[in-house]
């Protein structure tokens, strides 16, 4: 009986959990199999080749890594759209976590808003169509936000999540950024990390031999951790210390660089022209609901990401495509601001001779008694 508070609002909600997971398919579907494919770049050329074989090495995520071989094994010359095509389903099961996770800490309104902002997000369409850890990595991060907000009191949930954590980084090693977050909004944190450090031993005891010195889980370079920029026996050392803090931020916040788009082909700059705006759009709306719409309950959600970002920010050299881990704070509160945008233009329009309209009379007549009653307004969160 103690543990009914932590239901998932399923049952009442299934048409729009159908309509929300339909929508959010149909678009990731369509994207991995009928547009053209894009040339793997960067980082990518690495996982696409490891997904023919080769050495993983001590920076590569091993987990990841064996879904692209299993892949391959198993559908050959198809095997880049099924890849693609799994990570558009891994996409639009975040769009339904992310709707429980607004639903368990806020209404229905804001959980089914955030969850359409996420569903036709462009950035989150785009990054399944490449090999990148980030939607996989995505995924486990929501699932451990989902358990954070339902707050179970119980060891096996709190051994569940430090499982997956364990999995998350061996799938996407930038996530062990959000550990720490994670370790401070659990209630038994001993259990979780514990389970995490069993999952991560043996990939930890296999890397350290390799290496030939302990390492933490990969080589350092997998977290691309910029150590030159901590070395400040320069004159100017600390100023190119601030000057990389300062950049490594404004790249966190920034849209992107409209400049780098303009020697690509016509549909990759007009996809990387919508991912970047309505980035923009996004963010100008989720720091008017943070500010405004802050809540208490909001803390699991906020914490892990808040100290992801500063760890990022601090000691990364930072690719963009990190951000896509910790987007599902600023949809929320884009989510948010919406709400309080539509519950303000509602009462601008609502006329004077209403009176207030926070509240309203209801007249009960029984027999020659007349009873009223006022109702306060039902909490628009």
């Amino acid at each position: 009986m103690t543990e009914m508070r932590m239901k998932l609002p399923l049952p009442e909600n299934r048409d729009i959990i159908g309509v929300l997971l339909f929508l959010a398919l149909a678009l990731r579907l369509w994207f991995s199999l009928a547009v053209g494919l894009p040339v793997p770049e960067g980082p990518q050329v690495e996982l696409a080749a490891l997904a023919q074989g080769g050495d993983v090495g001590v920076t590569v995520a091993p987990l990841y890594v064996l879904f692209l071989r299993t892949v391959s094994a198993l559908f050959g010359p198809y095997a880049e759209r099924v890849i693609f095509s799994i990570q558009g389903i891994a996409g639009a099961a975040v769009v339904i976590l992310l709707y429980y996770i607004a639903a368990r800490i806020s209404s229905m309104w804001i959980a089914t808003v955030t969850a359409v902002i996420a569903a036709i997000y462009p950035y989150y369409l785009i990054n399944g169509l490449s090999y990148s850890y980030g939607t996989m990595g995505m995924l486990a991060v929501t699932i451990l936000v989902l358990l954070a907000v339902r707050q179970s009191r119980g060891r096996a949930a709190h051994a569940i999540a430090g499982c997956i954590a364990g999995v998350a980084i061996l799938t996407a090693p930038i996530t062990a950024f959000f550990m720490p977050g994670f370790a401070l909004v659990f209630r038994r944190r001993g259990i979780f990390l514990l389970c995490v450090l069993i999952v991560l031993v043996p990939w930890t005891l296999r890397n350290s031999i390799r290496v030939g010195m302990p390492v933490p889980v990969y080589g350092i370079e997998a977290y691309e951790i910029a150590k030159h920029r901590y070395r400040l026996n320069h004159s100017d050392g600390v100023l190119r210390l601030v000057n990389d803090i300062y950049n490594n931020a404004s790249v966190m916040v920034s849209r992107g660089g409209v400049a780098e788009f303009d020697d690509q082909s016509d549909n990759v700059r007009s996809s990387n022209y919508m991912r970047a705006y309505s980035y923009v759009i996004i963010m100008i709306l989720a720091v008017f609901g943070l500010l405004k719409g802050y809540k208490r309950s909001h803390r699991p959600l906020l914490v892990p990401v808040a100290i992801f970002i500063c760890l990022v920010v601090f000691f990364s050299l930072l690719r963009r495509t990190y951000r896509i881990l910790s987007d599902y704070i600023v949809i929320f509160y884009a989510a948010v601001a919406l709400r309080l945008l539509c519950s303000w233009f509602r009462e601008r329009r609502t006329s004077p001779g209403q009176d207030q309209i926070a509240s309203r009379e209801i007249s009960l007549n029984r027999g020659k008694s007349n009873l009223t009653f006022t109702c306060a307004p039902e909490d628009t969160f």
